[in-house]
């Protein structure tokens, strides 16, 4: 009988930065989703969530990548993605 191996073995080797990112998506797709039943709230709710967790990696990739490009490129879509929520 062959079983997979542990979460914790499974990431071995791979950067602080690299499972935060894996952590960040993972805890999205635990989160749960209202639904109102309204297409345009649950859009609205539902995008904002994302918009949030693509904050947070970006926040991650801020802290840890070494990329002046994605940095940049993290920063400005921290700057849109604060506005889209509101």
């Amino acid at each position: 009988v062959q079983t997979k191996p542990a979460a914790s073995h499974a990431m071995a080797g791979h950067s602080k930065g690299s499972m935060e990112l894996h952590r960040i998506m993972e805890e999205g797709k635990q989160r749960p989703m209202p639904m109102s039943g309204d297409v345009d709230q649950d859009f609205a709710t539902m995008m904002s969530m994302h918009h949030e967790q693509a904050i947070k990696m970006s926040d991650v990739l801020l802290q840890h990548g070494k990329s002046p490009e994605l940095k940049e490129l993290a920063r400005k879509m921290q700057a849109s993605q604060r506005e889209e929520i509101k």
